[in-house]
């Protein structure tokens, strides 16, 4: 129930009050029924609404509603506006226009009245917004009134009240709205909370958050509960940016993690070789030779087999195409199959229904999480189950007996074994006992298949990759097996042909783009392409996607352009940068800054809110404390997400929070290790 009192009819006030307050109860209708919410909304028939002229109409509206005699299962905000008054004793009054400011105690409405009749109703999700003069007032009543209420109610992490201001301050009619609808903005955008329903913390600190964002403007204070005490979410709060993933793949090829999240949005992005998480086409063409040999392994081979190959050649898209066509959910969504079945000459066809059974990320895990998630994904628990055990020994255990009780042979795919925190151990402790174990028969209890970037070795410098690769291949013929299969998706002779067509499907894709409906255009462009960044998809991508972006077809024999593709992403990048400082007249060096700050994120990436701007200004080596009066991180954060240098980032979810970091983890070491290189001459600040 959506339940508002506003008291504005007061003959000392003009229109323009009784304005302002209508506003301020539409703004919290504009968040709190707004039809997009779903059956989060509360709907018309649940609202009430009351502009009382005098004491009685409030206290019999109370009754009249049952507020006081809520049940179990209802939910109620109880939003209360007009003049306020903090009275020597501490009390704090709501004005009704017959009140008599002489007779206070007898013709106002004490507000902790209408607070402790909720309060102590049996609803278990109660919000309590007083919005008026001294409202703040309520902090020091309270901590004695809840003292009455039962040790249950006290307990509940789903009962709060707010108030617009301090016991001694008057915010200003209109404040409020501003602020709430400033909040709503911020979960659009900084505050990146990917659940369906907010804490009483979360909405305490975004609303904070908003009115520093104003900072002429009193702040709104959660008077109860304490801080820290409001940690369950609540229906009372639906979360207005919140879009519900679509699963596209089963629980044991997803981790567990929440629908197009981790994992699903990873397998997609990299099999299909789309632009962007909007996007919906399937790109890559080709890889015949790769796809045809990794699927033969899945079909009848045994051991190891290694998918390897230099950065950016498009190794985790080999990977990712039969983890995602594999799984049974995916392959009856319609929108895919249509994508699939229109490039017969990619062998997808060829993939087994359930030929994959566990896939993986190791991006930022250690290897006891990778053992629990691959445990997890097999017995389909939550891998945060108190059930699920934490560390990597007491998994592998207890994977052990899941693997040997299994008829055949379980098809488990890790993916980023480079990007793994402590790589080695992974190898050491978890794949090379999976590799080794061997059933009853002496037939192998696991297929692995472990993709890892290693770049092709050259003379006077190793790399720790292929390092990792060698590693592999000794823990897992320790007992005698068979040494892994190696397949560098770098070697194959078709690599130059497979990036041509990839770069035409992009050119030629739905959208803005110079190059629709002309294919010979976009074949020669995708041919000079192809001839600069082979054997690099990840270059291809990024320079499709710069095509696309221009205002006509590309003069293929500019020099510019020709020294930028033979530099690879890095020169894409600096030019991208370039362009976005020139036309939104940002610093280059700032929006560098700000991309270079998404590549120190450890685990799936970097949440906006407060800790985006704090690392950003770490890069720029600028006091954090000082950061809101030098720099507006906000705005360049917003510029990069609507720009074109969106495409050099990945937006994914942990610990429902949207967290942000680069596409690739090549990206990802440029901007860590040689950001210099990414500014054109002149660009710093």
């Amino acid at each position: 129930m959506l339940v508002t009192i506003a008291a504005r009819d007061y003959a000392y006030e003009n229109g323009t009050f009784f304005a302002a307050i209508d506003d301020q109860v539409a703004a919290v209708a504009e968040w709190l029924a707004d039809p997009d919410l779903g059956d989060r909304a509360f709907t018309e028939e649940e609202r009430r609404h009351l502009s009382p002229v005098n004491r009685r109409e409030v206290y019999d509206f109370v009754a009249e509603h049952d507020l006081h005699e809520l049940d179990l299962d209802d939910v109620l905000v109880l939003y209360v506006t007009g003049h306020g008054r903090r009275r020597p004793s501490g009390t704090h009054f709501l004005c009704v226009p017959d009140t008599d400011e002489e007779r206070m105690l007898a013709t106002a409405v004490r507000t902790s009245d209408l607070v402790a009749a909720v309060l102590d109703s049996e609803a278990e999700h109660v919000l309590v917004i007083v919005d008026s003069c001294g409202s703040g007032a309520l902090d020091h009543e309270l901590s004695g009134l809840v003292q009455d209420l039962s040790e249950s109610r006290r307990r509940l992490r789903t009962l709060a009240v707010v108030t617009s201001a301090q016991f001694d301050q008057n915010p200003r009619i209109g404040e409020f709205a501003r602020v709430l609808r400033t909040f709503r903005e911020r979960l659009r955008t900084a505050a990146g909370i990917d659940r369906d329903l907010l804490t009483f913390d979360e909405f305490a600190a975004e609303l904070a958050a908003a009115a520093r964002h104003h900072g002429d403007v009193l702040t709104p204070v959660q008077v109860w509960p304490r801080p820290g005490h409001g940690s369950d979410p609540t229906p009372c709060l639906p979360n207005p940016a919140y879009r519900h993933w679509e699963r596209l793949l089963e629980p044991a090829r997803e981790q567990l993690a929440p629908p197009g999240a981790v994992t699903a949005g990873y397998w997609l992005d990299r099999a299909s070789g789309r632009m962007s998480a909007d996007d919906l086409g399937w790109y890559f063409t080709g890889r015949r030779e790769p796809l045809t040999r990794l699927t033969g392994f899945l079909r009848d081979g045994t051991g190891v087999l290694v998918v390897t190959g230099g950065t950016g050649t498009g190794k985790s898209a080999v990977v990712s195409s039969v983890v995602m066509l594999s799984d049974p959910l995916f392959r009856d969504d319609e929108r895919y199959v249509a994508a699939v079945e229109s490039m017969p000459e990619a062998g997808l066809h060829d993939v087994a229904e359930g030929a994959v059974d566990v896939a993986v990320l190791a991006r930022n895990k250690a290897a006891g999480r990778i053992a629990v998630e691959i445990l997890a994904a097999l017995d389909n628990r939550d891998r945060h189950s108190s059930a699920t055990p934490t560390d990597v020994v007491s998994a592998i255990d207890e994977l052990r007996g899941h693997l040997l009780a299994r008829p055949g042979p379980v098809t488990v795919v890790v993916d980023g074994l480079d990007e793994a925190v402590h790589p080695t151990g992974v190898v050491v402790e978890v794949l090379g006992p999976l590799a080794r174990l061997v059933r009853p028969d002496g037939a192998r209890a696991v297929r692995l298949v472990v993709g890892v970037r290693s770049e092709r070795p050259t003379p006077g410098h190793d790399s720790a990759p292929a390092a990792l690769v060698e590693l592999l291949r000794h823990v897992a013929t320790a007992g005698g097996e068979a040494a892994p299969v190696v397949l560098r998706v770098d070697e194959e002779p078709g690599v130059t042909t497979d990036i041509v067509g990839y770069v035409t499907r992009l050119l030629l894709a739905d959208g803005d783009s110079p190059y629709r409906g002309d294919p010979d255009a976009a074949a020669r462009a995708a041919a000079v392409v192809a001839a600069h960044v082979t054997p690099s998809f990840l270059d291809a991508r990024i320079a499709a996607a710069w095509l696309r972006d221009r205002p006509g077809i590309q003069d293929l024999d500019a020099p510019d352009w020709l020294a930028t593709l033979a530099d690879g992403t890095c020169g894409l990048l600096r030019d991208d940068l370039a362009v976005v400082a020139e036309h939104t007249g940002l610093s280059a060096e700032r929006l560098l800054a700000v991309l270079r700050a998404s590549a120190f994120a450890l685990g799936s990436g970097l949440p906006w809110s407060d800790v985006w701007p704090a690392v950003s200004a770490a890069v720029m080596d600028i006091d954090v404390a000082l950061l809101e009066d030098v720099w507006d991180v906000g705005a360049y954060i917003e510029t990069i997400r609507n720009s074109r240098l969106n495409g050099y980032l990945v937006a994914d979810v942990e610990d429902e929070r949207i967290v942000y970091r680069p596409s690739h983890e090549r990206l990802a070491e440029v901007l860590r290790d040689d950001p210099r290189s990414l500014l054109r001459g002149g660009d710093d600040d």
